[in-house]
């Protein structure tokens, strides 16, 4: 049924759920998990980017994906294809999944509500609205 899951990671401390969940579905349906960071642009009007930002971003980003891959081989996956793009993350990880052989999104989700919702977005919402490919949501806790 599902032969390729995406798995978009933040770094968040609450992320190993996502990736547990991840595990044991790729696990069930024989799937192959494809890890996405995506390093989302500072508004120029706000911050000069220098060489040195860039860099640090993108270790950052390495970093998170290192991360995930070794919680992926703890929970039994011993591949995973990373990628690493720069954009809005709901429109990146949509196209993502336009472009790509995805048949499963795997979102994590905080469950943000009132204005933090309307402050700071949310990508599971717009994701699980637009997407063509079926959305699994894992609701995070930063306490747990």
């Amino acid at each position: 049924m599902f032969n390729t899951l995406l798995v978009p990671v933040d770094g968040s401390k609450s992320s190993h759920k996502l990736l547990h969940v991840a595990a044991e579905t790729a696990k069930a349906f024989s799937a192959q998990i494809k890890l996405l960071y995506v390093i989302e642009p500072v508004p120029h009007q706000f911050v000069t980017m220098t060489v040195d930002d860039s860099t640090m971003m993108t270790k950052v980003a390495d970093s998170i994906i290192k991360d995930a891959l070794a919680q992926l081989d703890q929970e039994g996956i011993n591949e995973a294809e990373t990628h690493v793009l720069t954009g809005d993350p709901a429109n990146t990880i949509l196209n993502f999944v336009k472009d790509g052989s995805v048949d499963l999104v795997v979102l994590g989700t905080h469950g943000w509500r009132g204005l933090d919702r309307l402050l700071l977005g949310s990508v599971a919402a717009e994701v699980v609205r637009s997407s063509k490919v079926p959305v699994m949501t894992i609701r995070l806790k930063e306490t747990e």
